[in-house]
Order: C-alpha cells, then sequence, then structure tokens
C-alpha cells in the first residue's frame, strides 16, 4: 500500500493514535471487566478509535488499492470480530456479547490503522517513539505511586507484608506483562540506536523499569520475560545478543543491588508518607538510572564494536545468530537448577525476591487454581464446540462448570478464554491471522538487512510479551493492552515484505480498494454511532443514580433511568437498578403496578441473561416479600442448576422446603410436607457431598468461597427432624459449636431446640442451658412449649 503522507488527514491519525497511546492507559488501562462502572472510559475509546477508522478510510479512498498479497490481512483481521458477532445467537450474555462485538472492532481498526502508520518512515518512528515513551510514562507514574507522590486505589498493593507495584493496571501480574515489552524495547533501542542521544534516552529508563518489573513481584513474569527474551535473540546478529545481554546483566545488577532498599523505602511510604523517605527514595532511583545507563552506554560504545569486529573476521557459520539463543536453553535448566534447586544462591537476592522465586513451584495455589480454571474452561467449551458461547460467556457460566467454590471471572488465558467465547470457528481464525502476520513478518526479518530488520523489532517485542504471558494471564482483557498489541501486529504486518501483483489487472484492484474504503467508513460510521449512544445511555444512567443518591422524588430518578433504558433497554445494570427502585417504591407504597413492572423487566431481561446471578436475587426477593414461597423456591431451584457451589441457594432450598412442608403438615397434607422435607435431605446430601469433593482439593490450592453445613441448613433440618420424633438426630445436628454467641437469634433459636431435643431423651446440656437463659430469660418458657408440644402438631416454634 502506497499512500502520500503529506495529506492532513493522514497527520491527523497520528495524532489521535499517539494521542490515544498516552491517554488510554490511565483510566484503569481501559479494563474491560463486564461493569458498568467500567463502560465509560470504553466506549470513550471506541469512539476515538472510529474517528481515526474513518479519517483512514478517507485516506485510503483516494490512495489506496491492492498492491500487494500482504494487504489480504486488511480484510482477515475482521474475522476477528465478525468471530464475535457470529456468536451472537449462541450467546449466553446477550449485552457483554455484543460489547465484545464492539470491543474485537476497535482492535482491528488499531491493526488497520497500524498497517497504514507503519508503511512510512517518519510516521513508523513516531508510532514506535509514541509506543516506546507512553509505557516510559507509565513507568514513572507507578514510581510517583511507590513514593507517595500520587493516590491512587491499587496502583501499589500490599500483600503479605511487601509492596507489590501495579501502576495503571491496578494489576501486578499484566503489569509486569507490560514492562516485558518496555524493558526489552528499551534494551534493544539501546543496542540498535544510531544517535547517542537516542540511545542515552532509553539507556536512562533501563533501570525504572527493571526495578518496577521487579517490585510487581510476578512470578508469571520472572518466567515469562526469558521466553520472551529468547524469542527476540534470533532477529538480532550474534555481537547484538551478546551486547543487549551484557546490557541487561548490568541493568539487573543495578536494579538488584538497589532494590532492598527501594523496596523497603517503599513499604514505610506505604504505612505512612514521610517526605524525606520519598526524597531518599527517588534519589536511589536516580542514582541507580544514571549509573546503569552509563555502564549500558560504555558497553554500546566499546564492548559492541569490538564484538562485532572479532565476529565479522572470526565467526562466518551462517547461522551463527541461533548459537546463543540454543546457549540459552542449556542456561535457562542450569539457572533453573540454581534458583529452584536449594543451591543457596537464591539466598543471595532480596527477600521479597527471594520469597517469589522459592514459592515458583507446580503445587503453589495459584497454579493449581490456574489449572482448575482451564479444566473448567474446556468443560464450557465441549458445550458450546463450533460457535461458542459468545463474548462474557466465560464470567456468565464459569460457575455452572466450576470444580470448586472459586470467584474467578477471567480464565488467566487468553487463548482459551477466547476459546469459549468464540468456539473452534472463531479461534481458528484468531490463529490463522496470529499466524499469518507472525510467519510473514520473520520470513521478512530473515531477508532484509540487519539496520532493516532491526528497526521493526520495537513491535514484535510489544506483542511477542503481551502474547506469551496472555497464556497464564488476563492481559488482553485490558482493552489498551489488546488495541497496543493488535496496533503492534499491523506494524509488523505493514511492513512484512509481500510480494506486488503484476501490473496487469490494476484498474480492477483500484476498484477493489475503493470498495474496501466504503466498507471501512461505513464500519467506523456505525460504531462511532454506537459509541456515542452507549455513553449517553451510561451518563443518563448515572444521572438517575446520582438523583437516587440525593433523595429525589423517584419520578426525577425515572426519567433519566427510563431514558437510559430506552437507548439500552437490555443493559442488566440498568435494569437491575430500575427493578431495585420499583420495589423500593412498592415497599413504601404497596402499589401493585410497582411490583408487577418489576417482574415484568426482570422476565424480559432473564431472556437476555439467564446466567445473571442478580436477576436471581431481584426475582427470589421478589417473591419472598409477597411471601410466596413456593415461587421463590422454583427460582432457587433454577438457581441450583447454574450456581452449583452458592451455598447461600443451598440454605435457601432447604429453609423453603421446611417451611413449605411444614405449612402442608398444618393443613393436613401430611404427604407434600413429606415430599418437601425429604427434598431437603437430598439437598443436604448434595451438600455433604461436594463437601466430601472439596476435601480432595489439593491443600495448597485455595478452595474459594464457604462451603459447609450453614447455621440456617442445621436449624431447618434439626427441626424437621426434632417434628419427626427423631430427637437424637434432631440434637446431633442442632448442636451448637463452642464458643458461639446467643447474641443472635439464629442461634438462640438452635440452642431452643437442641436442649428441647435433649430433654426428650432424657438428656440434658446444663452449660448451654444456662447460657441461653443468661441470653433471654423468656427461652425457659419457650423451651417449655416445645417440650409439652405434640410433635405431630408442633407449629414450628
Amino acid at each position: 500500500m502506497h499512500i502520500e503522507i503529506k495529506s492532513p488527514l493522514y497527520w491527523s491519525v497520528i495524532g489521535l493514535v499517539v494521542i490515544f497511546l498516552f491517554a488510554a492507559p490511565f483510566p484503569k488501562a481501559l479494563f474491560d471487566g463486564n461493569a458498568v462502572s467500567l463502560e465509560y472510559p470504553l466506549y470513550v475509546a471506541l469512539a476515538w478509535s472510529a474517528g481515526a477508522l474513518f479519517l483512514t478510510s478517507l485516506v485510503w479512498f483516494k490512495h489506496w488499492n491492492l498492491y500487494g498479497k500482504g494487504d489480504a490481512l486488511h480484510v482477515v483481521v475482521w474475522f476477528i470480530p465478525l468471530s464475535y458477532l457470529v456468536s451472537l445467537p449462541f450467546a449466553v450474555s446477550h449485552h457483554t456479547a455484543v460489547h465484545s462485538v464492539y470491543m474485537h472492532t476497535m482492535y482491528a481498526a488499531f491493526f488497520i490503522i497500524g498497517m497504514s502508520l507503519a508503511n512510512h518512515k517518519l510516521s513508523f518512528s513516531l508510532l514506535r517513539n509514541g509506543v516506546m515513551f507512553s509505557g516510559y510514562a507509565v513507568v514513572w507514574y507507578g514510581l510517583l505511586h511507590l513514593f507517595g507522590n500520587a493516590h491512587r486505589a491499587d496502583a501499589v498493593i500490599l500483600q503479605a507484608g511487601q509492596v507489590r507495584l501495579a501502576s495503571v493496571f491496578e494489576y501486578p501480574n499484566t503489569y509486569a506483562a507490560y514492562l516485558t515489552g518496555i524493558l526489552l524495547g528499551g534494551l534493544f533501542l539501546v543496542v540498535s540506536s544510531r544517535k547517542w542521544y537516542a540511545a542515552a534516552l532509553h539507556a536512562m529508563m533501563l533501570a525504572p523499569a527493571a526495578i518496577s518489573f521487579l517490585l510487581t513481584l510476578s512470578r508469571g513474569g520472572l518466567l515469562a520475560f526469558p521466553v520472551s527474551l529468547w524469542l527476540l535473540l534470533p532477529f538480532l546478529t550474534l555481537a547484538r545478543q551478546i551486547a543487549l545481554l551484557l546490557c541487561l546483566a548490568v541493568t539487573f545488577a543495578v536494579s538488584l543491588f538497589t532494590l532492598g532498599k527501594i523496596s523497603g523505602l517503599g513499604l514505610e511510604i506505604y504505612q505512612r508518607f514521610s517526605a524525606p523517605l520519598s526524597f531518599a527514595g527517588w534519589t536511589t532511583l536516580l542514582s541507580a538510572s544514571a549509573a546503569a545507563a552509563v555502564a549500558v552506554l560504555l558497553v554500546k560504545r566499546y564492548v559492541l564494536p569490538a564484538l562485532e569486529n572479532i565476529i565479522d573476521k572470526y565467526v562466518t557459520f551462517r547461522y551463527s545468530r541461533m548459537l546463543l539463543p540454543a546457549g540459552m536453553i542449556i542456561a535457562g535448566l542450569l539457572g533453573g537448577y540454581v534458583l529452584f534447586g536449594h543451591s543457596g544462591v537464591v539466598g543471595l537476592l532480596p527477600d521479597n525476591i527471594k520469597h517469589r522465586i522459592e514459592s515458583i513451584n507446580l503445587q503453589q495455589h495459584s497454579v493449581l487454581e490456574r489449572a482448575t480454571f482451564y479444566k473448567d474452561a474446556l468443560k464450557l467449551f465441549r458445550d458450546y464446540p463450533l460457535f461458542g458461547a459468545g463474548g462474557g460467556a466465560w464470567p456468565a457460566l464459569y460457575q455452572t462448570y466450576q470444580s470448586n467454590p472459586y470467584v474467578s471471572t477471567q480464565t488467566h488465558n487468553f487463548y482459551l478464554q477466547y476459546l469459549v467465547e468464540t468456539g473452534l470457528a472463531g479461534f481458528a481464525a484468531l490463529i490463522v491471522f496470529l499466524g499469518y502476520v507472525f510467519f510473514r513478518f520473520m520470513r521478512n526479518v530473515v531477508k532484509n538487512s540487519a539496520y532493516q530488520r532491526e528497526t521493526d523489532l520495537v513491535f514484535y517485542i510489544f506483542a511477542v510479551s503481551v502474547l506469551i504471558h496472555s497464556i497464564i494471564d488476563f492481559n488482553m482483557s485490558y482493552a489498551y493492552l489488546s488495541s497496543l498489541v493488535f496496533l503492534c501486529l499491523g506494524a509488523m504486518a505493514s511492513r512484512g515484505g509481500f510480494p506486488e501483483y503484476p501490473p496487469s489487472g490494476e484498474a480492477v484492484r483500484k476498484i477493489y480498494g475503493k470498495t474496501y474504503a466504503v466498507f471501512l467508513c461505513l464500519i467506523a460510521v456505525g460504531t462511532y454511532a454506537a459509541s456515542l449512544q452507549t455513553l449517553y445511555a451510561n451518563y443518563l444512567f448515572n444521572a438517575a443514580v446520582h438523583l437516587a443518591e440525593e433523595d429525589k422524588p423517584l419520578r426525577e430518578v425515572f426519567a433519566p433511568l427510563d431514558e437510559a433504558l430506552a437507548k439500552q433497554p437490555d443493559h442488566p445494570d440498568s435494569v437491575l437498578y430500575k427493578v431495585g427502585l420499583l420495589y423500593e417504591a412498592y415497599g413504601q407504597t404497596k402499589n401493585e403496578a410497582y411490583h408487577n413492572e418489576a417482574l415484568e423487566r426482570i422476565g424480559r431481561l432473564k431472556k437476555q441473561e439467564p446466567f445473571d446471578r442478580r436477576l436471581l436475587e431481584a426475582e427470589y426477593d421478589a417473591y419472598m416479600d409477597k411471601e410466596q414461597f413456593d415461587r421463590a423456591l422454583t427460582v432457587v431451584s433454577g438457581g441450583l442448576k447454574h450456581f452449583p457451589w452458592d451455598i447461600s441457594l443451598y440454605e435457601r432450598s432447604i429453609t423453603l422446603h421446611y417451611e413449605l412442608g411444614n405449612k402442608a403438615r398444618l393443613d393436613g397434607n401430611k404427604r407434600l410436607a413429606d415430599s418437601h422435607w425429604n427434598a431437603a435431605f437430598d439437598i443436604y446430601g448434595d451438600v455433604l457431598q461436594k463437601i466430601e469433593q472439596l476435601k480432595r482439593v489439593p491443600k495448597t490450592q485455595r478452595t474459594g468461597r464457604p462451603f459447609y453445613v450453614t447455621p440456617y441448613i442445621a436449624y431447618s433440618l434439626g427441626k424437621i427432624y426434632f417434628i419427626r420424633g427423631d430427637f437424637e438426630s434432631a440434637a446431633a445436628m442442632l448442636k451448637p459449636d463452642d464458643g458461639e454467641s446467643l447474641d443472635d437469634p439464629l442461634n438462640r433459636m438452635t440452642v431452643r431446640w437442641y436442649i428441647a431435643a435433649l430433654r426428650k431423651q432424657n438428656k440434658d446440656d446444663p452449660e448451654w442451658y444456662e447460657k441461653l437463659l443468661a441470653a433471654d430469660p423468656n427461652e425457659k418458657m419457650a423451651v417449655d412449649a416445645l417440650l409439652q408440644s405434640d410433635t405431630e402438631k408442633n407449629s414450628g416454634i
């Protein structure tokens, strides 16, 4: 593709992309967490990318046609959002599925823009510098928080008595993946830059980036970094490989030397800010930065030329650039033995790094938990194999497929999450796309001269660093990182050395080019319109929330909320907020219209979001408010199929079966009573079975949310035993744990029935009986009433 770069439209695109690179990281790196509170910056970014794509389409309409076979990637990339569009009919969450189509349209747009901008030397350089220097801004932003000069929740995290740096991502592991790209990109530019001031500028950032990387305390980062480094080295000459490794060694040596002091100062500042401590931290950091910069610049100035002379003279082996990567494999194995083989070398490292390295093993809880996520994701995939379950499938369905009650709305594996969302069709499209981009890029790198080859590598470094680490984490759930990766892939693809088409047929290719430009224009306009509508709906929703918090009249709150719902009738957060207000209005006025409208909205939304846990709660509350226990039981029973590890649903189900059974008994319907009570014990059996299942989980793995026989379960089942005359089982079920407080009404009722069950057997527990009377003297009468009642007629006091 050949575009004249004098066009103001072309420079407008460059300006929009550079602004995006510097602005997009700061709203939590555009984390796409399926929450209404995160939507606004995501759709601002979508509108921004649509604007850039629109300008690109205008430039292309004048200049572009199909010049080379690589231009086919302009079309192939659209299979990425198309795979999400195709999965829409099968989506388990319509809202998140549509949202995913929009987000992946944005990623495709950045790929197209990357291919456009990287075609020319000047715009290529601006794009490369934009990627690097926006990254440096993120590094300084994180350090400002470490030394207490800025304040943002979770930019620095305290964990196990150690500070972990997270910067804009608010998640250290993803920050480590990002810093891998920053650090390797900076090292590469120091070694390859022909201008001394450019090399010096990047050299000054090496120590801050390395120290930030180490302070993430990311085990996954420590494992993924050498893989990314290994994938970079074969593209460099042997001399530059050695020089880069020397610079890396010097950088980490300086960083480790100062890490203990910087980490300690960061911890003290986290606990209580002090200007002298902050000053000491900055002094130490800047000294380390200067020392590392001087050392690596000396390597570049004196060692690299000497290496090039020696290697050019004595190493004529054609595949010499593969010698060092091959040696790295052996060195990596030896290094692993040194670090993990109890050699004592690890003891020389700073304590925080030492502890993280020592905890790296296959039985470590995060490894076992991820293995469970992956196994459960494959179970989900088997039920939606061809086109997947749509965008947002994992957060919607993971509780249905989970093997234990963990809480994780991310699979911690980008590729598996993509597989469950788009199925084999979408996954194949992704792999073919990535494979073709990397294959053509690598082929071009091998063919080109050393300098031309190495100028392309910054984009490759970033893409590889994030994509490799995404095997074990959810980096691509940050829309900023996904956009950056696709931008880098586009830049790689633009310089792929694709053969050009012969001159014949150029007129036809021009028609195709203009048709494609029109297609891009329509995509951009449609996406921009959709983003504006979503942004306005989000604004109206937040306005309604603000009015409600100010206790404004309900009609004033409903006005913006209803307008938001008119624009997004199936937005779960808006609908549920309206339902909550309707329930509140019903509670105050007892106007059935409010109650009926709430149920109607819940019913409509359930068709689009059948697995939304909040809908279950809203419907359950509606029926419980009107004491429609049978309908509430139906809701809970359905919920157990979707949320089999939610102990609160078992608790409610057993309680409702008790209440409905007791009501049937009082009505003289013993058969129905027994049916409900037998069902309660069947559910209890399921609880015990799952508790046994949890005992088989490895001890080093965290099982997640509590799952046990709750006091409400024990209370309901104990009463059933008591009414049926099985006092021994009732006492065993109701027996309180040591140390339970009788200030809690449920505990008092449980002990009341426990004492009665014992006395029905001519037994007693004087200690608990005295505690019961001390808590409430009226409990004596309540116990006596239970003892005097006929259990076949007992009303369940």
